[in-house]
């Protein structure tokens, strides 16, 4: 027969087996808490970062309706204008949204040329007539 005392040992060892097992279990468990939170926390800067990129695009997009392509020369050269003004804005920087700088007379040959004060390509500077309601263009160049 065991004694008493030992079994009393045995029984507290199994009991803090168990307890070590279960703590063990409980580490894990926030550990795993932990990660889906970070995760969570990671796709969620993501979903407002992209919130924020299709509002820029929508914003875009909205803008982008104030202008119209213009094609005034025969080699083919397109500027793009505010609809219904004789302001004109570069190409190349339209496409890279940036559309805020209007062409400028150049300081070479002003009455012939427009240049861009961003990007400072240069297009010849167009004459166009249009009438408001018809839209209806002609151009030649200067």
């Amino acid at each position: 027969m065991i004694p008493k005392k030992i079994v009393k040992i045995l029984n507290s060892l199994d009991n803090t087996l168990d307890n070590i097992e279960l703590n063990k279990f409980v580490i894990n468990l926030e550990s795993t808490n932990l990660n889906m939170r970070l995760k969570i926390s990671a796709l969620m800067d993501k979903v407002k970062m992209l919130e924020k990129e299709i509002k820029q695009q929508q914003n875009w997009e909205e803008k982008k309706r104030e202008y119209e392509l213009v094609h005034p020369f025969s080699d083919g050269t397109t500027l793009y204008r505010k609809v219904n003004t004789q302001d004109f804005f570069c190409p190349v920087c339209f496409k890279t949204k940036n559309i805020d700088i209007q062409l400028q007379a150049s300081r070479i040959n002003p009455d012939k040329r427009l240049q861009c004060p961003s990007c400072k390509n240069s297009f010849p500077r167009p004459k166009i007539s249009f009438e408001h309601n018809s839209q209806k263009e002609t151009a030649s160049t200067a």
